[in-house]
């Protein structure tokens, strides 16, 4: 915090007076005194205490979330980066065997030793396309344990929200 006339940042704080609403009386007005040039700045406290409340429940939360969203956000990057490379590598023998079978300069047997590769190449299952590219996919944990991080990441989130409306309802905002 500055103040507005100066931009000095150490103020005398803890001046507070209470105000009257309704015939009843509310908690009030915070005021904070430039120890530079004197200068008289107002808050309300309520506001100032909802805003102190929500960044700490903010804060804890989010320090809370980071890791698990860091773990998953690192483990989908390599599971990408793997995906992608095994695309790479199965289209380039695809391709290749392609061209083995499209060339008319090659024996007959050698275009049907192509031709069988490729058929085969084409009805891999997703198990065996991995075994075939000869990455290491044993660093990937299963869809189940992804599943279990991106529950457990939702989860905290949405503690955070209910935390962040308790503290809406308590201060009726």
């Amino acid at each position: 915090m500055k103040c507005t006339q100066c931009g000095n940042e150490t103020f005398i704080e803890g001046l507070r007076f209470p105000i009257h609403f309704d015939g009843r009386m509310d908690s009030g007005f915070e005021m904070f005194v430039c120890d530079k040039c004197g200068y008289v700045e107002f808050f309300f406290e309520k506001a100032m205490d909802y805003n102190r409340e929500i960044n700490k429940a903010i804060k804890s939360h989010d320090s809370m979330i980071d890791g698990p969203k860091q773990k998953l956000a690192k483990l989908r990057g390599r599971a990408l980066e793997l995906k992608t490379e095994l695309k790479r590598i199965y289209e380039s023998e695809v391709v290749k065997l392609e061209a083995i079978v499209a060339n008319e300069d090659i024996s007959v047997k050698q275009h049907k030793d192509a031709q069988s590769k490729l058929n085969t190449i084409k009805n891999l299952t997703s198990r065996e396309k991995r075994e075939m590219s000869g990455l290491d996919f044993s660093e990937l944990p299963s869809k189940r344990e992804l599943d279990r991080l991106e529950h457990q990441v939702k989860d905290l989130e949405k503690m955070k929200e209910q935390d962040i409306l308790a503290i809406k309802r308590k201060y009726d905002l």
